[in-house]
């Protein structure tokens, strides 16, 4: 199967294939700045007990006291691995990118850059609803950075155009908005419910990987539908 920009002329094919390949770099910086953001994450919860190994030798007991600050970071870190996906998800139908674009994706990395502060924050004052409320904001920020990025790219034209279906830019629009108006609501209840708060968000996120993982790029999550129409 030839790709779009294959059917042009040389020199509109040269330009298209130049303009892809500035989104294929844009995705990879995404991806190594997610991938070093998840690597201090995972480091993080070992550092003090590596600074006091030797007085105090790594045991079972010092593991169950790990516990919560592993599920923390375990959240985060999922959190991240939804996101990266959704940002693939995304950046799959892109042909050419902006200054904006550029942009808006810088901002998202910023963000992701910050987790590692906020899981530590979280992690030293788990019932505190302020620290909650960061770090919800923080989630929130990234899944609205998303939305902003395919709002864009579908007004911009960034997008393959004619060969995705429209129903397929609507189903994307709608995942990441209702997850970012939930988030919100979410963020509203940290304070009051830092607990509840953060069950509600791994629920929502878990409810990203089911959608993302059964639905394909088209996000299709009906039965029996050739996958060729939506991808």
């Amino acid at each position: 199967m030839r790709l779009p920009w294959e059917e042009l002329e040389p020199a509109s094919r040269s330009t298209t294939e130049r303009q892809r390949r500035a989104v294929l770099r844009l995705e990879r910086l995404t991806d190594c700045v997610f991938s070093a953001t998840v690597m201090v994450i995972v480091i993080l919860p070992a550092i003090p007990h590596l600074l006091n190994a030797a007085d105090s030798p790594l045991s079972w007991q010092s593991l169950l006291q790990m516990y919560p600050t592993l599920l923390l970071h375990v959240l985060s870190v999922f959190i991240l691995f939804v996101l990266l996906i959704l940002h693939h998800y995304e950046f799959h139908y892109l042909t050419r990118d902006s200054g904006a674009l550029a942009w808006l994706n810088a901002l998202l990395l910023l963000c992701v850059a910050v987790t590692p502060v906020t899981t530590s924050l979280l992690n030293g004052f788990a019932s505190d609803g302020a620290a909650v409320l960061l770090y919800e904001v923080d989630v929130l920020a990234m899944v609205l950075l998303l939305v902003f990025i395919w709002r864009h790219a579908a007004g911009a034209g960034l997008l393959f155009g004619s060969d995705i279906p429209s129903r397929t830019v609507e189903r994307m629009r709608l995942v990441l908005r209702a997850g970012a108006v939930l988030l919100l609501l979410i963020a509203v209840l940290a304070p009051f419910v830092p607990n509840l708060s953060l069950a509600l968000t791994a629920a929502l996120f878990i409810l990203y990987a089911v959608i993302t993982a059964r639905g394909g790029y088209a996000l299709e999550l009906r039965r029996g539908k050739p996958a060729s129409q939506d991808n």
